[in-house]
């Protein structure tokens, strides 16, 4: 929860107060917008660099090479396949599991399941 408070705090400043009072759901539903918003922020700032490199390398290997007689320049090719508009998709919730199943996908003893468990809520 210390994670929670502290992302939702840094992104909307507000008081630890004001996220107590929120539902667990609530505070669920902002923590993946702001996930979400952070993987857009860092895709399109990828993009930026990727096309800034492919260009910068396209025209260093352009001035500093000749074109073979097939009309080619293989370095050009190369610096046309620098690319990192296609980074690894955002990680989801279900493929990390919580510091409470880390070990083998069973609740640890006074993990929030587990209190759950006690007023009839599942477990899991």
């Amino acid at each position: 929860m210390a994670r929670a408070f502290d992302l939702i705090s840094a992104e909307y400043k507000v008081t630890d107060q004001y996220i107590l009072d929120l539902p667990i759901r609530r505070v669920r539903q902002m923590q993946a917008a702001i996930f979400q918003r952070m993987y857009l922020r860092d895709r399109m700032r990828r993009s930026e660099i990727s096309w800034a490199v492919r260009m910068v390398s396209q025209i260093i290997a352009i001035a500093n090479t000749e074109t073979s007689k097939e009309g080619v320049n293989e370095l050009a090719q190369i610096a046309n396949t620098f690319d990192m508009d296609d980074p690894p998709s955002p990680p989801s919730r279900d493929d990390q599991p919580s510091p409470a199943t880390a070990n083998n996908g069973e609740p640890k003893q006074g993990s929030f399941e587990k209190f759950m468990t006690m007023f009839g809520g599942a477990m899991g």
